[in-house]
């Protein structure tokens, strides 16, 4: 009889040896798959970062070659990565556009990462090499300028890599700045990364990089007030530099660039700035600043994000008022009105009152319990026309302000609807009781004028006769 046991007795330590062996092999696989593809340690920042790679190098002698690897690092598995639209600059200072000077970009090739994607745009320092065109209105493209636009039909990439290499010419020194420059564009302020449904990836870090001696450059700093800024606020914006500007040089620029999102950039020059921000412009705003010695040296830029707060406000109105019907209305037709109300303040509102009035009627809503901000709540009223005579009428809508509305001119609306008479078989038009009356007395008088006309043209017969007797 076979025995199973008997016969594998002595090698199953080591068939269990074998199997645990292929286990820490796969496992140790792919962890050196994961460490291939990463440049950034695994405390960094959760979001998408941009980065330089590598993030200094020195200064190179003239005509040299200088290359400088562009890389990402965490993308989502469940977010990958299909395209960007990406600036790169070297010593970006709104205004001056001879940055080239150091640095000259000649060449830009894809790396490993999202292969297979498509190059879309590509302008080096003003040229375009591929696309329809560079330079347009709010874009940073010109001298020194590196701007490329990727996206991928095919599969997207996560994880970490490299997404593509610019080759520079050296030209001179001392020292320049590698940044991802802003542009202002219908999806946002770039850099821009782009997921499968092409819309941009939200938190994305950028780190810049050094070429040559950086410590000649001067250091940008500033503060603001106030700290706690809403819609419609001044705010005053003042540079700090500190005393380690070398060499004795001194402070002769001060360039200040405010964005937000698709909007146009603010430029702005000197120590202290102000800017007067809009009633509608909430949200968070980027200032950076940029210095520049009497040199010609400008320091690495310096950015803060400026946080605008919505104005508080009480404002309940009335978003919209429609009803059922509106013409051609038979009585004894029930009409329901509707009644948006919307909270456009700051302020969780609650007890609304509304109320409809119609004809000799005004119907009263039930308050109503708490309306967050931004949302709004219907308001139905049914108005049963029985007994009403054919004629126009005005449906006016109101809400009563809350304590300490801030504007009133939303909580009055109103709606004409027109009660007819019943249509008369065949009959093309139905009247209100005015145009009835009218179109009665005017057949009335057309009548007897006929009938006039008809007596005089008898009584002239008559009298012709008479005279020929």
């Amino acid at each position: 009889m076979f025995d199973s046991n008997r016969c594998t007795g002595e090698k199953m330590p080591s068939l269990r040896t074998a199997r645990l062996l292929g286990v820490l092999l796969v496992s140790l696989s792919i962890f050196s798959l994961a460490a291939i593809r990463s440049t950034v340690p695994a405390h960094a920042l959760s979001g998408p970062i941009l980065s330089f790679n590598p993030a200094s190098q020195p200064l190179a002698s003239a005509g040299s070659t200088v290359t400088v690897n562009v890389n990402v690092t965490n993308i989502s598995h469940d977010n990958p990565l299909f395209g960007w639209t990406i600036y790169v600059d070297t010593n970006a200072v709104p205004g001056q556009r001879n940055e080239n000077s150091i640095l000259d970009p000649i060449d830009l090739t894809l790396g490993s990462f999202l292969q297979g994607a498509t190059q879309e745009v590509l302008c080096i320092d003003g040229r375009v090499l591929v696309g329809p065109g560079c330079g347009n209105a709010n874009t940073p493209d010109g001298p020194g300028v590196v701007h490329t636009e990727v996206y991928s039909a095919g599969g997207g990439d996560f994880g970490n890599g490299t997404l593509f290499t610019i080759t520079y010419k050296a030209v001179g020194g001392p020292y320049t700045f590698f940044t991802f420059a802003q542009a202002f564009t219908s999806d946002g302020n770039t850099p821009l990364l782009f997921d499968q449904l092409g819309h941009p990836m939200p938190g994305v870090t950028v780190i810049g990089g050094d070429y040559g001696d950086v410590s000649q450059a001067p250091k940008a700093g500033f503060e603001w007030a106030p700290k706690l800024i809403f819609e419609a606020d001044m705010a005053n914006f003042t540079a700090k530099v500190n005393s380690t500007t070398p060499g004795g040089t001194r402070i002769v620029d001060y360039n200040w660039t405010l964005t937000q999102g698709s909007k146009s950039a603010v430029y702005l020059t000197g120590v202290n700035v102000t800017y007067h921000f809009g009633p509608v412009d909430a949200g968070n705003w980027t200032m950076t600043l940029i210095v520049v010695n009497n040199l010609g040296h400008p320091s690495r830029q310096h950015s803060e994000t400026i946080v605008v707060h919505e104005k508080p406000a009480h404002d309940i109105g009335i978003s919209s008022f429609s009803s059922s019907l509106f013409d051609n209305i038979l009585a004894g037709t029930i009409i329901t009105f509707n009644v948006n109300v919307q909270n456009f303040g700051t302020h969780p509102e609650n007890r609304l009152n509304v109320t409809l009035a119609v004809a000799d009627k005004t119907f009263q809503a039930h308050p109503s319990g708490v309306l967050a901000p931004k949302l709004q709540e219907a308001f139905i009223f049914t108005w049963n026309t029985t007994g009403y005579p054919p004629d126009t009428y005005s449906a006016h809508a109101h809400v009563d302000p809350v304590v300490n509305q801030t504007d009133t001119t939303r909580i009055d609306e109103y709606f004409t609807v027109r009660i007819i008479y019943p249509l008369l078989p065949g009959a093309l038009l139905s009247l209100n009781i005015t145009q009835f009356s009218g179109i009665v007395i005017l057949s009335l008088l057309a009548v007897s004028f006929v009938v006039y006309l008809v007596r005089r043209g008898r009584n002239r017969r008559l009298l012709a006769n008479q005279e020929l007797v």
